[in-house]
């Protein structure tokens, strides 16, 4: 709720975001983050541990536990006699990690962007990450997301987990320079997955 009498509104989207503190940003290149730590320490603190465990595991089997240790985030897995850095188990995973984190604490209005996913993510891992962040979002009205991505195999892996389940809250918007113009096509579910049939390729 805002009061509209004893405050100034952003005349725009970004400074409205700016203001009210409703932006979260992931990046391939802001994985790992002091950012990252506080939100782990966060689910410790708020007894989400396990929730999170829960969705790690998804993407792989053998984590089977999480701790943080001088500004550093290391796992447990099956393999292992030992704790290591979650970093050494891949790019993928930590950006993996940044993303679950964000999805699990919100708990207030929050838009999250998410900037070209398919950048150190497994391919095989597509589906597995596509439907852990559809569970995350589709019983929260808090959280409106935005992912950019050049992939046409996430967009599948994407879309088809969607069609199983939230295909009706789900917009694609392909966006290209045409002489120096903004191009935009807009897609539904249903609609992607037949142009995607066709051998359409974002790339």
């Amino acid at each position: 709720y805002l009061d509209h009498e004893s405050e100034e509104i952003p005349q725009n989207f970004e400074g409205f975001l700016e203001k009210y503190d409703s932006l979260i940003q992931i990046s391939e290149e802001l994985k790992n983050s002091k950012g990252t730590i506080e939100y782990i320490d966060k689910i410790i603190k708020s007894r989400k541990k396990e929730e999170l465990l829960k969705y790690l595991q998804i993407i792989d089997k053998n984590i089977i536990d999480f701790y943080i240790h001088d500004e550093e985030i290391f796992v447990e897995k099956n393999a292992f006699k030992e704790f290591i850095p979650i970093s050494s188990i891949g790019d993928g995973m930590v950006l993996a990690l940044d993303i679950i984190t964000s999805l699990i604490l919100v708990d207030d209005f929050k838009v999250i962007l998410i900037d070209e996913i398919e950048r150190g993510i497994y391919y095989k891992n597509y589906r597995k990450l596509s439907e852990i962040i559809i569970d995350l979002c589709k019983d929260n009205q808090n959280i409106q997301l935005f992912i950019t991505t050049h992939s046409k195999e996430f967009l599948e892996a994407f879309n088809e987990a969607l069609l199983e389940s939230e295909k009706d809250n789900f917009s694609l918007f392909s966006l290209k320079n045409k002489k120096e113009k903004l191009d935009v096509v807009h897609y539904t579910s249903k609609e992607l997955k037949d142009t995607l049939e066709t051998g359409w390729d974002p790339r």
